[in-house]
């Protein structure tokens, strides 16, 4: 069992697949994972289905013949050795082998999915692959889903300013982004309606909760990303339980922001703070998601290597930022001395 590489399916055919409901669609993608080069023939049937996803051996045979009933797939081969082409309609979707064989000694996802009972909650962790791009966004555009920070000012020093940001506790999705438009909902519940609900209140509803779906799995993770601007671009991740680059510029540039300030002033800081050039006055935090199990491709060997690169970058920054030659004096009130600080 390789669990490495990377797998595709066709958007249609696999969406097709989700409205048959949930086994049809797990099976698709474990037949799927079995394919070669071209990505439809497999020789991966009720067997394999059913040990990846934790399936009853009928289970997955009554899957599969939904498959081919509807189309999805067509069956060959022998009987007692059957062999399956599937359906490859509309744009490609890249997508892990760890999604079906997982990772290590764990739980594949597909397996866990399965038992939401949710096709569409599946769906949507399948789409939002095409809405990821590691190398320009460092996960899933914000233009599909991201959560927002406020800001105060913490401090300042010489050519610096220390923000310290705070997640507002929200997150905004644009429901016409591809990835979301399946989940957008108008038609209002019996309680919805009593409760005085309008069908703008419920639009986003379904799809928070297959995020919230996906979150709890595990298959997405949220990293604060530092941007030069609310419409800028993205300068680098901060991110304290992400990857291991990702949480030494976490630590580095936390670690600036305190030695700035100074410690007493430090303890005021509720979010994440992180001295950013003054030039950039409108430096913004946006938290970015980014799915977990990412396609081992040369597309994200590459996002690894230029962010790996970035990410040490500035750590170094910062840690020259939080060297004691940076210190010069103590903190003092607003106007005077070495640092000048703005506490609201």
């Amino acid at each position: 069992m390789s669990t490495t590489g990377f797998f595709a399916v066709g958007r249609n055919s696999f969406t097709a697949a989700c409205k048959l409901g949930m086994n049809p669609a797990c099976a698709f993608l474990v037949m799927a994972c079995g394919t070669g080069k071209d990505n439809v023939s497999t020789r991966w049937s009720a067997e394999a289905v059913g040990s990846h996803v934790g399936m009853r051996w009928s289970a997955a045979k009554e899957a599969i013949e939904a498959l081919c009933s509807h189309g999805i797939a067509t069956k060959g081969g022998k009987p007692a050795r059957p062999s399956y082409k599937l359906q490859k309609d509309g744009d490609l979707i890249w997508l892990p082998r760890t999604l079906v064989e997982g990772a290590a000694n764990e739980v594949a996802p597909v397996a866990k999915m399965r038992q939401t009972q949710d096709p569409m909650a599946l769906r949507l962790l399948v789409e939002l692959y095409t809405a990821q791009n590691l190398r320009e966004d460092g996960g899933i555009n914000a233009k599909t889903v991201y959560q927002a920070f406020d800001r105060r000012k913490a401090g300042q020093q010489g050519a610096y300013t220390v923000w310290d940001f705070t997640s507002s506790g929200s997150q905004w999705v644009f429901m016409n982004s591809d990835a979301a438009k399946a989940h957008r909902r108008e038609a209002l519940t019996a309680e919805e309606k009593m409760a005085g609900k309008k069908p703008e209140d419920v639009r986003a509803v379904d799809f928070f909760r297959r995020l919230k779906t996906l979150e709890a799995l595990g298959l997405i993770e949220w990293v604060p990303y530092l941007y030069d601007g609310p419409n800028g671009e993205p300068m680098h991740a901060l991110a304290c339980n992400g990857l291991q680059a990702e949480k030494a510029l976490y630590e580095a540039a936390t670690d600036a922001a305190a030695r700035m300030i100074g410690e007493s002033w430090a303890q005021s800081i509720e979010g994440i703070a992180v001295p950013v050039q003054t030039h950039i006055a409108e430096a913004t935090m946006i938290g970015i998601a980014r799915l977990r199990y990412r396609p081992h491709t040369t597309l994200t060997s590459a996002w690894w290597a230029e962010h790996h690169s970035v990410c040490s970058a500035f750590t170094e920054q910062y840690n020259a930022l939080a060297a004691p030659k940076a210190q010069a004096g103590a903190p003092s009130s607003k106007g005077t001395g070495t640092f000048d600080f703005d506490l609201f």
